[in-house]
Parts: C-alpha cells; sequence; structure tokens
C-alpha cells in the first residue's frame, strides 16, 4: 500500500502544480495505475486481451466493414444508467438521459452532423463502428424499466482515488449493479475531488477476460465492470457543463470512456505523461492502431488545434495528431470521428471481451441463440417462413449447393458466424449455386439470401 499512497501524492501535487483542474478522464493515470500498484499483472492481462482482439479483427474482418458504409452486422447494448445523487442538481432529468445514450449511437454510428468537421486526411479511415445502445427496457427480475435507476445518497463525492468504486456498492452509499454479463452499466455520480473541484469527468473499466485477471481481481472485477461519468459532463449540453467544463458540454465523455470499455487506448497511448506533460514519440507507446498518427502527448491543453503535430518530423507527409478523435482530450466540440482499425478492435471486442451482452442484429433482424428469430423494422420474414430455398448437403465439409425456385432471382448470398460476423458472399449465377465452405472454422453458421425483389431468406448451416 506504500505504492499506492505514493501515487496519490504524486497526482494530488501534479494537479496542484500544473493548475490542471479537469483531468478529462481518470484511466491512464488513476484507474491503470491504481489497478498495477495493488495487483501487478492487471496491465500484461489488458495488453493479452488486447493483441487476442487485434487477431480476431483481422481474421475475421471486422474492421473492413466498419468504414464509412453501414456494416451489415450491429451490436445493440443494454445500458442502465445508475444516479447517485445527494444534491437535487445531480438528479439529472430523464430526457437529459435519453439524449446522453442518442450520442453515444449517434457518434459510434458515424451519424453525428460534424463528421463534416473532419479534415480530408483523416476521411478514408474515418469509421461507422457498427455499435449502438439503447436504454434497457427489462430488469434483471423480468420487470418493465425505463433503464434508470436513482439512489439518494449521503456521499457528498465519489471522486476520491482511494475509493473509485464505492459508487457501485449500496453498502458504501452506491448502487449495485445490474448483472454486468448482461447490461451496460453507467454510473452518474458526483466526482468531484475535495480542493480540486470538477478534476475528474470519468473512467471505464476496459475488458479483460476473467480468466486472464489477476487472482486478486477475479472475484470483484464483475461487479465493478461498467463506466463511471462526472454528472456536470453527462448529457449533451448539460447546463452544469460551464467554466473548465465547458470542453466537455458536447456528451463525448461518455463516448471517450465507451471506447474504453470495448478495449481502446488513448490515441497517444503510453507516450507523454498525462500529469507532467512532455512529448514522447516512442512508437511502441502508441495505441496500437497504424490509422491513428503516432502522438507525443494529449491535447487538452491545446484544445482544438488542427496543427498539433507533437510527433512531427519535418516530412511533408508526416500526418498531424488526429485532434479529432474521441479517444484525444481536446475539447469535445472538435471530436467527431473513430477510425476503422479503432472500430475493428471494438467490435471484436463485442465478441471476445464482451461476450454475449449485446444483441446482435444483421440486415436488421436479431439473431437469438445463433438463429434469425426476431425481425427489426425493415426485415420481411415471409421467405423464411415460406421456406422457398434449400442447402445441402446440411451439414458439410467442403461445399454446398443452395437452390430457390425459378419464379424469383436472386440478388446476394451471404454467410455470417452466429456472432454477426461476414464471413463468405457469392453473387447468384442462377437458381442452382454452390459455395465452397472448406476454409470455414466448425461450427453453426447462418446462409442468407436476398432476392431481387427485397426479400430474405436465412437459412441455419452446420460446417463439419
Amino acid at each position: 500500500m506504500k505504492r499506492f499512497w505514493t501515487l496519490v501524492l504524486m497526482i494530488s501535487l501534479a494537479q496542484f502544480s500544473t493548475g490542471q483542474y479537469v483531468t478529462k478522464c481518470y484511466q491512464d493515470h488513476v484507474l491503470n495505475n491504481y489497478f498495477e500498484y495493488s495487483y501487478p499483472g492487471f496491465q500484461e492481462a489488458r495488453k493479452t486481451l488486447f493483441l487476442k482482439a487485434l487477431d480476431y479483427a483481422s481474421h475475421h474482418s471486422v474492421g473492413q466493414h466498419a468504414k464509412q458504409q453501414s456494416p451489415d452486422t450491429i451490436y445493440r447494448f443494454p445500458v442502465v444508467v445508475h444516479i447517485v445523487y445527494n444534491e437535487a442538481a445531480e438528479n439529472l432529468d430523464e430526457q437529459l438521459i435519453q439524449d446522453q445514450i442518442d450520442v453515444l449511437t449517434r457518434d459510434f454510428r458515424r451519424k453525428n452532423a460534424d463528421t463534416s468537421d473532419l479534415r480530408s486526411i483523416f476521411l478514408p479511415v474515418a469509421a461507422d463502428a457498427g455499435i449502438e445502445f439503447f436504454l434497457a427496457d427489462i430488469d434483471p427480475n423480468g420487470n418493465p424499466t425505463n433503464g434508470i435507476t436513482r439512489t439518494n445518497t449521503s456521499v457528498t463525492s465519489f471522486g476520491s482515488i482511494t475509493s473509485l468504486d464505492l459508487v457501485k456498492d449500496s453498502t458504501t452509499g452506491g448502487k449495485n449493479a445490474w448483472p454486468t454479463d448482461e447490461y451496460l452499466n453507467i454510473w452518474v455520480c458526483d466526482l468531484s475531488i475535495p480542493l480540486l473541484g470538477d478534476a475528474a469527468l470519468g473512467f471505464a473499466y476496459p475488458p479483460i477476460e476473467a480468466p486472464n485477471w489477476p487472482s486478486e481481481l477475479q472475484n470483484t472485477q464483475e461487479q465493478y465492470e461498467g463506466i463511471v461519468i462526472h454528472y456536470k459532463v453527462f448529457g449533451p449540453n448539460n447546463p452544469l457543463a460551464t467554466g473548465l467544463l465547458s470542453i466537455a458540454d458536447q456528451g463525448r465523455t461518455p463516448v471517450h470512456e465507451m471506447g474504453h470499455y470495448l478495449g481502446l487506448r488513448h490515441i497517444w497511448g503510453d507516450a507523454g505523461n498525462p500529469l507532467f506533460g512532455g512529448v514522447d514519440c516512442d512508437p511502441s507507446l502508441d495505441d496500437g492502431f497504424d490509422d491513428t498518427p503516432n502522438a507525443g502527448n494529449n491535447s487538452q491543453a491545446t484544445g482544438c488545434d488542427k496543427t498539433k503535430n507533437s510527433c512531427g518530423d519535418g516530412d511533408p507527409n508526416d500526418l498531424p495528431d488526429m485532434i479529432e478523435n474521441y479517444m484525444d482530450y481536446s475539447t469535445e466540440s472538435c471530436q467527431v470521428t473513430f477510425t476503422s482499425q479503432q472500430a475493428g478492435l471494438m467490435r471484436a471486442m463485442v465478441v471476445i471481451g464482451r461476450t454475449g451482452m449485446a444483441d446482435v442484429y444483421v440486415n436488421d433482424v436479431r439473431i437469438i441463440d445463433g438463429k434469425f428469430r426476431e425481425n427489426g423494422p425493415s426485415t420481411n420474414l415471409h421467405a423464411l417462413e415460406a421456406g422457398k430455398s434449400t442447402i445441402y448437403p446440411n451439414p458439410s465439409a467442403d461445399e454446398i449447393t443452395i437452390t430457390w425456385p425459378s419464379d424469383v432471382k436472386g440478388r446476394d448470398i451471404s454467410i455470417y458466424s452466429v456472432d454477426g460476423i461476414h464471413v463468405a458472399s457469392n453473387i447468384p449465377q442462377t437458381k442452382i449455386n454452390t459455395m465452397d465452405i472448406s476454409s470455414l472454422l466448425p461450427g453453426h453458421y447462418i446462409v442468407q439470401i436476398e432476392f431481387t425483389n427485397g426479400i430474405k431468406e436465412f437459412i441455419p448451416l452446420i460446417k463439419q
């Protein structure tokens, strides 16, 4: 614990000496260091899953389907927002909460109106992550809910770094999480720090597979999974985001923290100590992505300065810092994008790091237990019920034949894994088509057949 209290003192002195009274994110210099000091092995476990997700993304093409065009597969997270308040001003109204959920979906789907503010040099890597969020409508007991809980607490602030998770425990004045493998929990509370005021705006637990967590964390990690946000910066145009907090008045602190929750690092990675300043352009300390230019520090001090190039070397082809990225500390009105590789990593984390929590939709049709069960807003399932198409042999190890009646014309054949990843496609030539599936891993898949009249059929396939 001596090392931990040394960390506490270093952080406090740094914030006083530098005059930085707003720390946009606790992630690097508090949460990660806290875990690493208390539970050696945390950072290594986090890195292991990060590399695993990168490998998954590269082999499943999830990044390639997350660029400007809308991905075929959409992941939708059920969210519960826990409002933990001491004073009335902290008890945010329901509309502001809903507006924040809408901002999350808008920004992750690249439907924000300010996408036009992104510099043209970064347009080729701008991404629709294909991830959405909605307030849960069923609680853990099966009862209807608006996805919001409200807890009046005697605790005036949860911002102390010696008590990061008290807001997540009803015995310490907070609110217990809903099952963290079924719901995305967001706690909204006062994160101000004594003497420093509104110093901390949020933090999130990054995804770490339970078996890889240090043994001391395995019994506690599950109940703490989620995001914590300072009440003054939750919701777009929150009237409380004034003064120094005006840099975070667009509801993008939760967008930033959601990136951490789904495995993203800051765009400068471990470079440039966020407390003491300075620039470090060692590429091995970067965020792990090729499509975010190497950055040596964060952009909080420079705001929305598009001339910032912390690792510029005079090369005319060198790219400036991507201050428009949600994972920087730039002014929120400046943040407008994720990149393709960031999106691919998050989509991979949905599958292997946050397994089973998100609803999976393929072309607006929801997959449940590996089958297309519920129609979305624009999908006609009549063809599925009619069963006009056939696949044989099924199961199959090498090749399948797909047929349908001669009175309809096929436009596309696509194969998806049961978690919604597109793995193969074919353009139909006639009413009888063959597909080589020898490269697919053994398991269960869904074959989607789309006809020229807009009807789609979905047929389960077993690859031996």
